[in-house]
């Protein structure tokens, strides 16, 4: 007897169709806005495994919106910004788009993100202060070699915390917490003298494995540590710092005038003398 059945495909077919096709009847991780489990999602699963007999997808990763003002942003309500309004807002700004990544890993997937400039300008702020550890780092120039006991341990435990961070349902504002207070033991290190050369090109490769995920940093600075700034200038950037360490002022204000005399900017901020060519 043959039998017509009336209706048409619900539009989450699609999605089913493409999975089998280029995937097979599994797949490991699907992903999406949360505004999809109901009903998209669900009918994918529905008609997925009706038709395999198999777990359609073993994970599910639902994001949260992207909000500007308390409300969704989306084309239909007319609140959206695009990266190009961003560059027109901050036409200057060399380090916005790693500005905007640092900003989106401050919250973890499944939140919702509220959108505004102000956020935006402080997230620039805090780029602007990575560079200038990351500076800071590079340009110290050790005078021994080697590798403490407590440094190796030190770095064994963010590498440990770091690494639980993102395996724990990718927890990345965790793990952005272990970033700066891996910034703040560069600093407590730099300023008691105490670092090796070893030990600063550890922190280098540090750096680096963070950087695989978050991809915040400058490379540049990395890659060209002292072409800006010759190593007499940074010397005495340093022996200013030791002085300043010492409370001998007046020889810190004498080195002060002597790099500004060079040509060479002379900042003083928490972690020490930064030098900058004019």
């Amino acid at each position: 007897e043959d039998v017509t059945i009336r209706g048409r495909p619900g539009w989450a077919i699609a999605c089913s169709a493409c999975a089998l096709k280029y995937f097979g009847p599994q797949i490991d991780i699907h992903m999406w806005g949360e505004d999809l489990i109901f009903p998209h999602h669900q009918n994918e699963i529905a008609q997925t495994e009706a038709c395999t007999g198999k777990e359609f997808s073993k994970y599910w990763i639902h994001s949260g919106h992207l909000m500007v003002d308390g409300k969704k942003m989306s084309k239909s309500l007319r609140n959206f910004y695009t990266l190009r309004d961003l560059e027109e807002k901050f036409p200057e700004e060399k380090r916005l788009y790693r500005a905007v990544r640092l900003w989106f890993f401050n919250g973890k997937y499944r939140d919702q993100i509220d959108f505004s400039f102000g956020k935006l300008e402080q997230n620039i702020k805090t780029i602007e202060n990575i560079d200038s550890h990351c500076k800071k780092l590079v340009r110290y120039m050790p005078e021994f070699s080697g590798v403490r006991p407590e440094f190796r341990d030190s770095m064994q435990d963010f590498m440990t915390r770091y690494i639980d961070a993102l395996e724990d349902d990718f927890s990345f504002p965790e793990a952005l917490w272990v970033f700066f207070d891996f910034q703040k033991y560069i600093v407590s290190e730099i300023s008691a003298w105490e670092l090796t050369s070893d030990e600063q090109k550890s922190m280098v490769d540090m750096y680096m494995s963070f950087n695989e995920v978050f991809d915040i940093l400058n490379l540049d600075i990395f890659e060209n540590p002292v072409e800006e700034v010759p190593e007499d200038i940074l010397k005495k950037a340093k022996q200013r710092d030791k002085a300043k360490w010492e409370k001998n002022y007046e020889l810190s204000d004498t080195l002060r005038d002597e790099i500004i005399a060079l040509w060479y900017s002379v900042s003083d901020t928490a972690e020490g003398t930064v030098v900058e060519k004019h």
